[in-house]
């Protein structure tokens, strides 16, 4: 028996789903969307699969409607006459996740808890101490269901926790317009998989969000077993800082940063979304670049945890298209051909944390320069205390650190900083990623991944002219920057006294 994942040269990935068992499960979801995780003897058939439940295993895409990945566990429910239930473990999350991350994400399961709740679809947590496996086993499976997930260690864990079952893990890319099957390598930049994302675009916006009715209950036994098993049962009601203090010191996540003063959860996200449509996507196109004006959506951390679909977002922002084409249009790119053009990229990508994934001009360019003087140099301390010689650069760090969010636009810049800043461009690309990931409640994710490395990998870039410590790599000065936006009124924002003391 193979693994379809076992052999892939760009790190595990989903099979496709064989469409016998997907015609048999009654699967309405594209069939590009849909894959099938470990053993390929797994579930030749519907009759072939045996158990008390379907298990859908939530973890990128936490929401309790408008998720196509839930609404293929409760359609595989359908079809096999047995009930489904929800399950989130709490794990130890990605290298950097940290209590910031994790108060933000417990906040929005409540969301997630209440909606199930109103659907009557039961959520069990597994709390720190216990393995995925263990306790999708402890459910006694039929059938499991998942989100996709491109970052590597994503992938992964999916690949071997689908080793362990007895059931099929079937994946559903929810998370995307264009589902990442239609890509067979990593694009070379937005206009190369522009025309292929809007070659089958029609194909894929307009996907509904069924949000199925369970046929049937969860029997008593099986929550008792739940229980015996160490899950938490929401119907139970949950101490969700209980949680928090066991995944803090089960896993030993760093205390630091400390959590945001910001809304999470599924509530939160389309409040913010209304909003954005009402009065903040007027003008969107020309205000997006000026970080002094908030002129983004604010929805990225919000989308990393899963607490809106993408089409959601997509259908919102295009019922005021008729009124608003270039507003809507830029932002579509942003949302669609950049954000996807960066998943494209990780996936095929497995070394994406090293800037030995770099194109190999890049590389060429930054080695033959890689002994160029330094004029400035700071230790890591110093880069997280903001404390540099560049009033921009310490204004976005502080924005990070203390809002989780930084604006895209001075991102690129304050990456590239870290070069000029550091002993070589490898060292650089590992200072801005653990910052980014560290700091940004949407780190550890494709688009923070590839910001940093067109930054200073020239991903999905080009050469520029050849200069001191950048070579050909494109190079931005805080005089350049600078006057593209009002930066005095964005760097006296972040930089007061108060801010300073913050994290002093």
């Amino acid at each position: 028996m193979t693994s379809s994942a076992a052999d892939h040269p760009h790190g595990p990935v989903a099979a496709a789903l064989p469409d016998v068992l997907r015609e048999g499960l009654g699967l309405t979801a594209h069939p590009l969307r849909l894959g099938l995780w470990g053993p390929s003897g797994h579930g030749r058939d519907v009759a072939s699969l045996r158990g008390r439940c379907v298990v859908h295993w939530m973890m990128h895409a936490q929401r309790s409607h408008a998720n196509l990945a839930l609404d293929a566990a409760i359609e595989a429910g359908a079809a096999l006459g047995l009930p489904v239930v929800v399950l989130v473990r709490l794990g130890r999350g990605p290298v950097e996740h940290n209590r910031r991350h994790l108060a933000f994400m417990l906040a929005g399961l409540q969301d997630v808890a209440s909606g199930l709740a109103e659907r009557g679809i039961p959520l069990v947590i597994g709390p720190p101490g216990g393995s995925a496996a263990g306790y999708l086993a402890a459910l006694e499976p039929a059938l499991v269901t998942c989100d996709e997930d491109a970052m590597l260690p994503a992938r992964a864990a999916r690949a071997a926790v689908a080793a362990q079952l007895p059931c099929p893990l079937v994946g559903v890319d929810a998370d995307v317009i264009v589902p990442q099957r239609h890509h067979a390598k990593a694009e070379y930049a937005a206009r190369t998989i522009r025309p292929r994302i809007h070659r089958v675009l029609a194909e894929h916006v307009d996907e509904p969000h069924r949000d199925p009715a369970p046929v049937r209950s969860l029997p008593g036994s099986l929550v008792d077993r739940a229980r015996a098993a160490g899950l938490v049962v929401a119907d139970d009601g949950v101490d969700w800082d209980a949680l928090q203090s066991a995944a803090l010191e089960g896993w030993s996540l760093p205390l630091d940063p400390p959590p945001v003063d910001r809304a999470s959860g599924r509530a939160a996200a389309l409040a913010l979304l209304e909003r954005f449509v009402r009065s903040g996507l007027d003008g969107y196109g020309s205000r997006r670049n000026h970080p002094d004006q908030d002129g983004t959506s604010l929805l990225s951390a919000h989308l990393h945890y899963g607490h809106l679909s993408v089409h959601e977002v997509v259908h919102a922002v295009r019922a005021r298209h008729a009124e608003l084409p270039e507003d809507v249009d830029s932002f579509l790119e942003e949302l669609i051909v950049r954000r996807e053009l960066a998943i494209n990229w990780v996936r095929f990508t497995p070394g994406y944390t090293q800037l030995a994934s770099a194109p190999q001009w890049a590389r060429t360019t930054l080695a033959e320069h890689a002994g160029d003087p330094r004029p400035w140099s700071y230790s890591m301390a110093e880069l997280v205390r903001a404390r540099t010689h560049d009033p921009l650069w310490n204004a976005a760090q502080l924005q990070m650190e203390l809002t989780g969010h930084m604006h895209g636009y001075v991102r690129m810049y304050w990456a590239k900083k870290i070069i000029e800043w550091s002993p070589d461009p490898a060292e650089a690309w590992q200072v801005a990623l653990t910052l980014n990931d560290r700091y940004s409640l949407d780190g550890r994710d494709p688009n923070g991944v590839v910001g940093v490395a067109w930054a200073i990998g020239g991903v999905h870039d080009r050469a520029w002219t050849e200069r001191p410590i950048f070579g050909k790599v494109r190079y931005m000065s805080l005089a350049s920057t600078g006057r593209k936006f009002d930066s005095s009124t964005y760097i006296d924002r972040w930089t007061t006294s108060q801010g300073q003391l913050a994290i002093d």
